[in-house]
C-alpha cells in the first residue's frame, strides 16, 4: 500500500499534483475493490492535503481490509494461503531475478570501456534489481491473498480455490 502511495502520491510533490484517483484504483486492484469500497472512498483520498494523514488513512484502511478478510477466511487458512502464495511468488520471481543478474553480469563489463568501475556498478545495479524483485513479490502476494475467492459460500468447509489462482495467473501472463 505504501509503495502504491509513493508511486501515485510522491512525498516530494504538492498535494494538488497527486493522482488520488489512480491510487484508489491501484488499491482496489491490490486489496480488492469490493473490500476497499467498504473502508476507503475515493472522495476521502481526494480531500487529503498532507502525506502523514494519507499514510495514516491508508494504514487504517489496509488493516481494516486485512482484518475483514481474515475473519472471512479464518486466521489458520489465511496463514496457510499467505505461506503458499509467498513461496510460490518467491520461486517465480527469484528465477526471473537470477536470469536478470546473469544478463547484468554479461553486459556490465562494457562499463570498463567507459572508464567506470564495473564491480561497483554491478553491485549497485544488482541491489536495484533485488529491490525491484522484493517489491514485485510483495505486490503479488498481497494482491493474490486479498483477491482469492472461496470455492463456495459455505464458510464451514473453508476450502480455498487454489486452481482459480493458478488459472488467473496463467491467463494474466498471456499476451
Amino acid at each position: 500500500v505504501n509503495a502504491e502511495a509513493d508511486k501515485h502520491c510522491p512525498p516530494n510533490l504538492r498535494y494538488e499534483e497527486w493522482d488520488t484517483h489512480r491510487l484508489h484504483l491501484a488499491l482496489g486492484r491490490l486489496l480488492g475493490s469490493t473490500l476497499l469500497a467498504r473502508h476507503l472512498k475515493a472522495e476521502q483520498l481526494s480531500k487529503i492535503q498532507e502525506r502523514d494523514h494519507l499514510n495514516q488513512l491508508l494504514d487504517e484502511a489496509a488493516n481494516a481490509c486485512f482484518e475483514e478478510r481474515e475473519k472471512l477466511m479464518t486466521p489458520e487458512y489465511m496463514r496457510t494461503i499467505e505461506r503458499w502464495q509467498l513461496m510460490r511468488s518467491i520461486d517465480a520471481y527469484w528465477m526471473e531475478h537470477l536470469a536478470e543478474m546473469d544478463y547484468l553480469r554479461d553486459s556490465i563489463w562494457h562499463e570498463g570501456y567507459a572508464q567506470r568501475d564495473p564491480v561497483g556498478i554491478y553491485k549497485h545495479e544488482g541491489f536495484q534489481l533485488f529491490q525491484k524483485t522484493l517489491g514485485e513479490i510483495r505486490a503479488e502476494v498481497t494482491e493474490q491473498v486479498f483477491n482469492l475467492q472461496l470455492q463456495n459460500n459455505n464458510l464451514e468447509s473453508n476450502e480455498v480455490q487454489m486452481q482459480g489462482m493458478q488459472e488467473a495467473r496463467i491467463t494474466a501472463a498471456l499476451p
